[in-house]
């Protein structure tokens, strides 16, 4: 998936205000949730993602909290978020909720693994670097 420089610059501002807190605003929420629904391909006005909304909104404050505890690296990535949503367990233990937890890891799993091989594509060839004339 593709990001625009716009939404490069967005995430870049974001991580470096996350680097100064351990909990996020409602408005840094409320980005996470969205850049995350982008990331995963779930971003349709006319999908039903109030499951999802809920379900992503609850994973990204259980992670904040559990990367609160670490001394070396206090501030969670996209990783974390992953695992978080991996192993999620809801109170109310609904199927539903669990499969749409596991979808969203798997689809942010296989979101970084394709941005992994166009960096490599993009940066390893010898080409890349080249302007034709």
């Amino acid at each position: 998936m593709a990001w625009s420089e716009r939404q490069r610059l967005a995430r870049c501002r974001l991580l470096a205000e996350l680097r100064w807190s351990t909990t996020p605003s409602n408005d840094k929420l409320a980005f996470l949730k969205n850049l995350t629904r982008h990331m995963i391909g779930m971003n349709s006005p006319a999908a039903d993602t109030a499951i999802l909304d809920n379900l992503l909104t609850d994973a990204i404050v259980s992670t904040y909290q559990r990367c609160r505890t670490r001394e070396d690296k206090p501030i969670p990535t996209f990783n974390d978020l992953r695992q978080e949503l991996e192993t999620w367990r809801d109170e109310s233990e609904v199927e539903r909720i669990r499969d749409e937890a596991q979808l969203a890891a798997v689809k942010l799993r296989e979101c970084r693994c394709r941005s992994a091989a166009d960096k490599s594509r993009n940066y390893s060839s010898p080409a890349a670097g080249r302007v034709s004339k």
